[in-house]
């Protein structure tokens, strides 16, 4: 029953599947061995081949998880490199922006401003704050240690929430412009 509502919850996912039957297994596995098997009555098999479909079910079901890969996600290249890579090029990203996690995809983790500098970082003042208000809730399923890097291009701030929610906020003010909800 364990097996059925594992896969009717997880759908053939070994990644889902493997915490769900691990302990099942192992102990299902220990009470089929000869040393466990000696102490049931002779009249219990029966219960032997239910401890043997109790085991098979459940590495079935892992075998065939592994033919379904849940996790891939399919996209498309362009047609020629050359066509794609001059946008992200660092010399065509203006200095006040940082398109890719590393900023380029260069990964230079820099900026080339140089308004603010140890000299004056401590006159800093916060302009504006986002709270998404995106929390992680009883019935999510993993935990989160979420955390994001916004891209800012042009004047828009663009970052996600542990949910997946795409915000795009006004660089300026830190307004909201539009935000988007995958329904993950």
């Amino acid at each position: 029953m364990t097996t059925v509502w594992a896969i009717w919850e997880a759908g053939f996912d070994f990644f889902l599947l493997a915490p769900r039957f691990d302990i099942i297994v192992l102990f299902a596995l220990w009470l089929l061995l000869p040393l466990t098997m000696r102490s049931f009555p002779e009249n219990s098999r029966p219960g032997r081949r239910v401890l043997g479909v109790a085991v098979a079910l459940p590495i079935l079901s892992m075998a065939i998880s592994l033919f379904f890969n849940h996790h891939d996600i399919e996209g498309k290249s362009p047609e020629t490199v050359e066509n794609s890579v001059p946008q992200w090029d660092a010399q065509n990203i203006p200095d006040a922006e940082w398109h890719a996690y590393g900023r380029t995809l260069y990964g230079d983790h820099s900026s080339p401003l140089k308004h603010i500098n140890s000299q004056n970082v401590n006159q800093l003042k916060v302009v504006w704050t986002f709270h998404p208000n995106d929390i992680i809730g009883k019935d999510d399923p993993l935990e989160s240690t979420f955390e994001v890097t916004p891209l800012k291009v042009g004047n828009r701030v663009y970052l996600c929430s542990p949910h997946q929610w795409v915000f795009a906020l006004d660089a300026a003010t830190g307004k909201q412009v539009w935000k988007f909800d995958p329904k993950v």
